[in-house]
């Protein structure tokens, strides 16, 4: 079975747009639950677009954790929109997390995906109908998860606690790829860096909604164990999402 990829790794470093929306300096409850507002499970098929996917799922998922209308966000066009950033748009490749910020920090938006869909080929850029929809986005913000062991364990419950969807990339293997129990259990040959986000978590570990179809996993989701989370080798790259605050009314 073919399984796209499409997760490149972030620079090092402090990354704006961003927001002081995590930390911890105690431990969270030890379970937490945003899956309610996950949308439905998809598959990103033979396309290298998990950061899209992952990205989309995010705003969606945070979208109702504010009590706001959920608009999946067309993850072709963001896909198509974090190539270009590289020049790479008539490739089938991957993209960085930041970059997928970049275009979520355009003033130009991005188009829901009823506007335009997963059907469209991956290197036709959205058209001047599709983006007539997207001048109402909101802006994003993100705040980078940092430190590893207890420290990143800590920091990623703060976030899901307080209902902010998390976004990470991991070091796919074999184990990730093909499995259906519905836990991460490494083996085998290295995949490639694939993007997942982060939804609920509980006492043994993280439940990550993934992009690899119903049959993936549970349902589609899988859940990472601390000690996997906690390596920094295998979890990379951690974003807390939402929206940046409304600017204020005119005159106000």
């Amino acid at each position: 079975m073919i399984r796209g990829t499409g997760a490149l790794l972030d620079p090092p470093g402090d990354y704006r747009p961003s927001a002081e929306i995590v930390g911890a300096g105690a431990p969270p409850p030890a379970h937490d639950g945003v899956l309610r507002w996950c949308p439905p499970v998809s598959d990103q098929g033979g396309d290298n677009s998990c950061v899209a996917f992952a990205f989309a799922a995010a705003l969606y998922a945070r979208a109702g954790a504010e009590g706001r209308p959920q608009v999946m966000a067309s993850r072709k066009a963001l896909w198509y929109f974090a190539r270009a950033i590289a020049g790479r748009q008539a490739l089938n490749a991957g993209v960085a997390p930041t970059d997928m910020f970049q275009v979520a920090a355009n003033a130009v938006g991005y188009p829901p995906e009823w506007a335009w869909s997963l059907a469209m080929p991956l290197t036709l850029q959205p058209d001047e109908h599709a983006m007539r929809f997207a001048a109402d986005q909101r802006d994003v913000a993100v705040g980078r998860i940092v430190g590893e062991g207890l420290v990143r364990k800590y920091e990623l419950q703060a976030a899901l606690a307080a209902r902010f969807p998390v976004p990470f990339t991991i070091a796919s293997d074999d184990g990730y790829a093909e499995q259906t129990t519905g836990i991460w259990s490494p083996r085998g040959s290295w995949r490639g860096y694939h993007e997942v986000l982060a939804t609920h978590y509980t006492r043994d570990g993280v439940w990550t909604q993934g992009s690899y179809g119903f049959g993936h996993g549970v349902a589609g989701f899988t859940l990472i164990p601390w000690e996997i989370v906690m390596d920094g080798s295998m979890v990379l790259d951690l974003w807390a999402v939402t929206f940046a605050p409304a600017p204020p009314a005119e005159g106000a």
